[in-house]
C-alpha cells in the first residue's frame, strides 16, 4: 500500500487553529458559554485557518486527489452541489451547500493538508476528544427534564451519535496517558457514557453496546497469545463492565428505563406500528421517493420529500437512507464506500501500529 504521508514540517499556527476549529465545530463551545451565543465563531476560525494555510511556508503536501478517502468526499460534495439543479427544496439545498457543507469541506481539506505526520493527527484526535468532553460537560450542566439534548445543534439522537463516535478516541487517550491526565480522560469517558444514556436514544444505546463489545473483543484478540495473567485481566474487565452496566441501569431515571425497555418488544413501539409518523413508515416512503427519483431529491431535501408523501415534516433518522434519497443511488454507494475505505485504513493501523497508512 502506497504511503502518502511522511515526516514533514507543518505550520504550528495552522495546526493550532485547525485544532481549535475542531473543538468549536464539534464541541459547540458557543452553546456552553452563553456570552458567545450568536457570534460567528466557526466562520471566523474557518477564515483564520484558511488564511494561515495560504500564508504558511510551502512544504510538500499530497493533493486531495491523491487520497481515496478525499476523492470520495469530494465526489459527494460534487453530487450535493449538482443536486441543486433538481432539488425538491432548492432554497434549503443552497443553504446547506453554502453553510454547513462548505464549513465541513473546508475543515476536511485543512485537516488533510496539514496532517503530514502522525504527531499532527494525534493533535487533531486530541482536539476531537476535548470536543467530546465539552459536549459531555454541556449536557451535564444544562440538563433539563426528559431526554437530554445540548444547545441548538444537537438533539438527543445527534448528541448520542457524536459521543459514541468520539468515545473510542477518548478511551485511547485514557489508555496511553499517564499521571493525573489519565484520570481526566477516564472521567470524560464515564461522563460521555452517562450522557449517552440520559439522551434516551435507543439507537444510541445499541450503538454504545456495539462499540463497547467491539473494544472488548479487540482487547481479548490482542491477548490471545499472551500470558494467562493478561487474559485474566480482560475477563476481569468484562465482569467489571457488566457490574457497571447493572449499576448504571439501577440509577437511570424511570422514564429512561421505560423507553429502553421497549427495545425488548419492538413490535409494540410506535416506530413500527404507526403508519404515518413511525420510522418504518418513513423509511418505506423514503424508498418510494428513491424509486421515483433514483438520482435523488436534492441535498437537505428529505423532509420536503416526506412532506409531499405524507404531509409530515420528518427526517429519516437513518444516515444511509437519508443521504441515498437525497443524493441518489450513486451518492449512497459513495457514502458506503467511504466507510468501507476508512475501515480498511483503520485495519492497517491495528495490524501494523507503527505504519502510516495511505489515506
Amino acid at each position: 500500500m502506497r504511503t502518502l504521508v511522511g515526516p514533514r514540517r507543518e505550520s504550528p499556527t495552522l495546526v493550532v487553529v485547525t485544532a481549535a476549529l475542531i473543538v468549536v465545530t464539534v464541541g459547540r463551545v458557543m452553546d456552553l458559554v452563553p456570552p458567545l451565543y450568536g457570534l460567528p465563531i466557526v466562520k471566523i476560525l474557518t477564515a483564520a485557518a484558511v488564511l494561515v494555510f495560504v500564508l504558511s511556508p510551502r512544504v510538500p503536501r499530497p493533493g486531495v486527489n491523491q487520497s481515496q478517502l478525499t476523492r470520495i468526499v469530494f465526489a459527494l460534495v460534487f453530487l450535493a452541489c449538482a443536486s441543486l439543479a433538481y432539488s425538491a427544496w432548492r432554497s434549503y439545498s443552497l443553504l446547506v451547500i453554502t453553510g454547513s457543507m462548505a464549513a465541513i469541506t473546508a475543515l476536511t481539506v485543512l485537516i488533510y493538508k496539514s496532517s503530514g505526520a502522525l504527531a499532527t493527527v494525534e493533535k487533531y484526535l486530541r482536539a476531537l476528544a476535548i470536543a467530546g468532553g465539552t459536549l459531555t460537560l454541556g449536557g451535564l450542566l444544562f440538563r433539563g427534564e426528559g431526554r437530554l439534548a445540548f444547545g441548538r445543534q444537537y438533539d438527543p439522537n445527534d448528541l448520542a451519535f457524536v459521543l459514541i463516535a468520539i468515545l473510542p478516541v477518548v478511551l485511547s487517550f485514557w489508555r496511553v496517558t499517564r499521571g493525573a491526565a489519565r484520570w481526566v480522560w477516564l472521567a470524560v469517558a464515564a461522563g460521555s457514557v452517562w450522557v449517552i444514556l440520559l439522551t434516551q436514544s435507543r439507537g444510541g444505546l445499541l450503538g454504545l453496546l456495539l462499540v463497547v463489545s467491539y473494544l472488548a473483543a479487540v482487547g481479548a484478540w490482542r491477548t490471545r497469545f499472551q500470558r494467562g495473567l493478561r487474559v485474566g485481566r480482560v475477563l476481569v474487565g468484562w465482569v467489571l463492565l457488566a457490574v457497571l452496566a447493572i449499576g448504571a441501569w439501577s440509577v437511570l431515571p424511570g422514564d429512561a428505563r421505560e423507553r429502553y425497555a421497549t427495545l425488548l418488544d419492538p413490535q409494540s413501539d410506535y416506530n413500527v406500528t404507526a403508519t404515518r409518523e413511525g420510522r418504518v413508515a418513513v423509511w418505506k416512503r423514503g424508498l418510494e421517493s428513491l424509486a421515483q427519483r433514483p438520482w435523488g431529491v436534492g441535498v437537505g431535501a428529505y423532509p420536503m420529500a416526506e412532506m409531499g408523501n405524507s404531509g409530515y415534516w420528518r427526517t429519516a433518522h437513518n444516515s444511509v437512507l437519508e443521504l441515498t434519497v437525497e443524493l441518489g443511488l450513486v451518492g449512497g454507494a459513495l457514502f458506503l464506500l467511504l466507510f468501507w475505505r476508512a475501515w480498511r485504513v483503520l485495519g492497517v493501523v491495528m495490524r501494523e501500529p507503527g505504519r502510516e497508512p495511505a489515506r
